[in-house]
């Protein structure tokens, strides 16, 4: 079997292929030794990169329109690459290239839109962004807060079960509500991503199986027996504001959507009640502080004045 020997790495063998062994490197503005084939069976364009730190590369020196390309094919050492894996595997490249194709652009092309930061952009662009702004907001924090920094530059398909649900735990130890939100939002995430290219679509999303925290309701009905302290301590409020819009909401059965839309002339029986605020919000009236006078139009003047 052919050995790294094959690659004659002498000044010699660079110059007899009329291609420089010493190279500058216009991106970072360091010398870079590059030895070429040599040999039996030699690729033209072929060689090993020395670098600074001592680390050795296979790459292929090419021309596309015009402009040198060098490719690393792969590192000499750790990835069990022989040198006729590495001549085939050249070989290949140059025959794509005489097809017009360009194996660099194209392998640099695989490598993006693939990472988990790539996957959360798509998904707040092409999912999150269709709702409201302020949710749209959340999600976007947070998927920061809680993602680590260092999975963002992963490939989306790497991120493993077992990392996600170990990252559910460790942030339900102290915020299970918090931890159950990201859990939904990752478990929607991936259920696009096979559509948006990032995952396979015939294996199962790494968020499977993964179970939630328990969560108490937040809301329930008032029951009946309730209702006299309920309404004791809504006339407790100190706030004639907070008390008044709780008195309305219970006494007209409307939403809160709905009573923020309102417009005072629609409590007085379509009268304008003054010019002032008649085709006005209670939030817009609210917010400017306005005191004209005229019934109704300030609640913390008299009880008596509520449009309740």
């Amino acid at each position: 079997m052919p050995c790294l020997c094959g690659l004659r790495l002498s000044r010699t063998n660079a110059v007899s292929n009329n291609l420089p062994q010493w190279q500058k490197d216009k991106d970072d503005g360091q010398s870079r030794d590059v030895r070429w084939d040599g040999g039996d069976g030699a690729v033209k364009g072929l060689g090993v990169r020395i670098y600074p730190s001592g680390k050795k590369s296979f790459v292929l020196s090419y021309r596309d329109r015009g402009q040198k390309q060098l490719m690393v094919i792969g590192d000499v050492v750790g990835t069990g690459l022989t040198l006729d894996k590495v001549r085939r595997r050249a070989g290949n490249h140059l025959d794509s290239i005489r097809d017009g194709k360009n194996p660099l652009e194209e392998k640099r092309a695989a490598g993006r839109g693939t990472t988990l930061s790539d996957l959360i952009d798509d998904f707040m662009d092409k999912h999150v962004a269709k709702r409201a702004a302020k949710t749209s907001h959340a999600i976007r924090l947070r998927l920061n807060r809680n993602i680590p920094a260092a999975w963002k530059s992963r490939r989306a398909d790497a991120i493993k079960t077992g990392e996600i649900e170990d990252l559910h735990q460790r942030i339900g130890e102290t915020r299970p509500y918090e931890a159950n939100r990201l859990l939904e939002n990752l478990r929607t995430m991936y259920r696009h991503a096979p559509r948006w290219g990032y995952t396979d679509p015939t294996e199962p999303p790494p968020t499977d199986g993964i179970d939630k925290f328990p969560e108490r309701k937040r809301k329930r009905w008032v029951r009946p027996e309730e209702l006299p302290a309920f309404a004791q301590a809504i006339d407790g409020e100190s706030n004639i504001y907070v008390r008044a819009a709780i008195w309305l909401y219970l006494l007209t059965g409307v939403r809160k959507a709905e009573l923020l839309q309102a417009r005072w002339i629609d409590f007085y029986n379509h009268q304008r009640p003054h010019s002032a605020h008649g085709g006005r919000t209670p939030v817009l009236v609210y917010r400017d502080g306005l005191s004209p006078s005229g019934p109704g139009l300030r609640p913390d003047l008299r009880s008596t004045d509520l449009a309740a």
